[in-house]
């Protein structure tokens, strides 16, 4: 009598072929991981083009591509601009259909806390752009851009991005380039937060200050939006690099956050 497969024949064939299909697997796997990384690169095309077009100025724009397809959402104030990024998506080598979603607003009118909200959240979905570090602030329509960034190239790009928002009118950029190499121009939290506070002591007392692993935070109640993007202007002016200026403006009582 012959000793007995370890693997009938049935089972052979299966094993056999379920090897021959692994590979198969790896090179569908390989294949949409390239077709992945061709729309991250189209889609980041589509993003710059669209933000190089002074015709299209928009307010939560969000854009995507997807085998091909790219679709784009958003606010616009005409048709004239929601047809120029159609056809600018159609000029992108990679996209083979567009999907245009953007809702036309005409005559949209924009008070300056939601321009500051546009703004950010511009700067926010811009992969070019560290927006953390950046303060917006907005005083008819005119932007002031605050904070760090680490080259000339991300300065630029957010000021880009900023102008770009519809309801803005101008970009004031005070972005400064982060200095990499100095270690001794930094200072503890209790330094930074004394010279904030001395700063803005003359004219907003009553401010609070505090700093947080060199987060500068201001709370407090001031009587308008001038007042509020000057006591951020004093609080750069001290030293800080990062902020977060949670004042409120208008004698309104500070959010509870």
């Amino acid at each position: 009598m012959e000793p007995r497969p370890w693997l009938g024949h049935t089972a052979r064939v299966m094993f056999s072929k379920k090897l021959a299909f692994i590979p198969l697997m790896v090179l569908v796997a390989g294949m949409a991981l390239a077709v992945d990384e061709l729309d991250v690169r189209t889609q980041q095309r589509l993003r710059d083009a669209i933000l190089d077009d002074a015709r299209v100025s928009s307010y939560a724009l969000v854009v995507e591509v997807a085998d091909g397809v790219a679709t784009i959402r958003g606010v616009v104030g005409s048709e004239a601009a929601r047809d120029a990024a159609t056809e600018i998506a159609d000029g992108i080598e990679g996209i083979r259909d567009v999907r245009n979603a953007l809702i036309v607003r005409p005559g949209v009118k924009l008070e300056d806390p939601d321009v500051e909200l546009y703004v950010e959240e511009a700067l926010s979905r811009d992969p070019q752009v560290e927006s953390s570090e950046i303060t917006v602030t907005s005083r008819d329509g005119v932007v002031e851009l605050y904070g760090t960034v680490d080259s000339k190239g991300e300065r630029e790009r957010a000021a880009k991005v900023a102008s770009r928002v519809l309801g803005v009118r101008d970009v004031k950029n005070d972005l400064t380039i982060r200095e990499i190499d100095r270690p001794s121009a930094m200072r503890s939290d209790e330094a930074l937060t004394a010279a904030v506070e001395q700063a803005l002591d003359p004219e907003f007392p009553k401010i609070e200050v505090l700093v947080e692993r060199s987060v500068v935070t201001l709370r407090g109640v001031v009587p308008s939006p001038e007042a509020r993007q000057r006591a951020a202007k004093l609080a750069f002016a001290a030293g800080a690099t990062l902020l977060r200026n949670e004042i409120t403006p208008g004698g309104s009582p500070p959010p509870p956050w």
